[in-house]
């Protein structure tokens, strides 16, 4: 029976694979002289899903009903939600929510505060590197945290330091100067702002246009974009994903698997980063995972990868590091056990361009400052760094 069940899986796995197959618009192998790439070198941030972002004509004051948000970053006792929803309804019933450096400058918390219609009192703004957190509304939210009557960033981080324990003692708003009518019109150009410019949507349409840069005047169509990154979510590679997966669509293919948390059909698992707020679920499930059970259906999934990788299914690759690893592309393989008995991926995604040489490499660091920055892919087109503080010197020169 149990011999049965196998060969009956085996039998449906290939018939997935070869219906698959046979949708794919290959190329030829064209006789092209070896493009010469010179990086090009890029900045990145963190985004959010565009279902989380309130509209800019959404009530200002009338819902709001204390000067600052419950959560004080770094205060384990102040984090008290278990429930998005009750996460993201403090913020929106907070004219200001503390938020500051983590691991590096950019931070998924500066979006979804701003997401929320609540603004940030971020600490130590004026301190961010050039280019770090490059579609953040610097100005405008330092002008929203210089109001009158509105905390001092000095006095906020003096309370901190001290023995205060409530948000009532670290920050508390003078209502008799604070101009409430200058707060919602500051309010309303950060939302729209976010609309435009900070959702996934946003992020992916920014990576794909610098393929259609380098790559002019052919779409992206037919083929698609391999996008080598670690399944779980770990936020710039996640964020890039689902604004990827918003343009290309079914054109996106992802090794080894999937980011599944982001999909419908895990909307309910117990266990994601971050509690899986701002990104569970966000993005409907489709293709083969509508159809066939996950294991099946990542196997299947594999096999078309390495069919592309082969035949020249993918217009662009693009190589995310993730949890501040995975500089050395074959980690990938290494840790998830794929492929283990033919050509290790770096040799794989070194082939692609050596047999497709129009074809677009990327790479995006999404390390955290303490992260590992580099790659070991030679002639990279497009190198995005999000925290540039150690990307400003030597070898890198960013780009606005």
């Amino acid at each position: 029976m149990v011999q049965w069940k196998c060969k009956r899986a085996l039998f449906t796995t290939f018939i997935i694979v070869f219906i698959a197959l046979l949708s794919i618009p290959l190329r030829r192998l064209r006789a092209r002289a070896p493009k010469v790439s010179r990086t090009r070198y890029l900045p990145i941030s963190f985004a959010i899903h565009e279902r989380y972002v309130l509209p800019p004509t959404s009530e200002c004051v009338g819902t709001k009903n204390q000067s600052l948000a419950t959560v004080i970053p770094g205060r384990k006792s102040t984090y008290v939600y278990a429930d998005e929803t009750a996460y993201y309804a403090d913020y929106r019933r907070s004219f200001y929510a503390l938020t500051m450096q983590k691991g590096g400058w950019d931070c998924f918390r500066h979006y979804e505060i701003l997401a929320n219609g609540c603004v940030p009192s971020f600490l130590g703004i004026d301190d961010i590197p050039p280019l770090t957190m490059h579609t953040f509304p610097k100005e405008l939210v330092q002008q929203a945290m210089r109001l009158p009557g509105v905390p001092t960033e000095e006095s906020v981080i003096n309370a901190l330091a001290s023995t205060a324990q409530h948000t009532a003692d670290l920050f508390q708003i003078d209502f008799s100067v604070f101009n409430k009518t200058a707060y919602c019109k500051l309010r309303r150009q950060l939302m729209q702002y976010a609309r435009e410019r900070l959702t996934t949507r946003a992020l992916g349409e920014y990576v794909v246009e610098q393929i259609r840069s380098l790559r002019p005047p052919v779409p992206i169509s037919g083929r698609g974009v391999l996008l080598i990154t670690e399944p779980s979510v770990e936020y710039q590679s996640g964020l890039l994903y689902i604004g990827l997966v918003e343009i290309l669509g079914s054109k996106l293919f992802t090794y080894p698997y999937r980011k599944a948390i982001v999909h419908a059909d895990h909307r309910n698992d117990t266990k994601a980063y971050g509690r899986g707020f701002g990104f569970q679920g966000v993005l409907p499930t489709t293709g083969l995972y509508a159809d066939h059970a996950e294991e099946e259906a990542d196997h299947a999934y594999q096999t078309i990868v390495e069919y592309r990788l082969q035949n020249g299914g993918f217009d662009a690759i693009i190589v995310t590091n993730g949890g501040n690893e995975y500089c050395e592309v074959d980690l990938y393989q290494t840790k998830f056990g794929i492929g283990r008995q033919t050509k290790s991926l770096r040799t794989k995604v070194l082939a692609y361009r050596t047999r497709y040489p129009d074809s677009v490499l990327m790479f995006v660091d999404g390390s955290d400052l303490g992260g590992c920055h580099t790659t070991d892919l030679p002639n990279v087109d497009v190198h995005f760094v999000r925290e540039t503080a150690n990307a400003l010197s030597g070898p890198f020169l960013l780009q606005s």
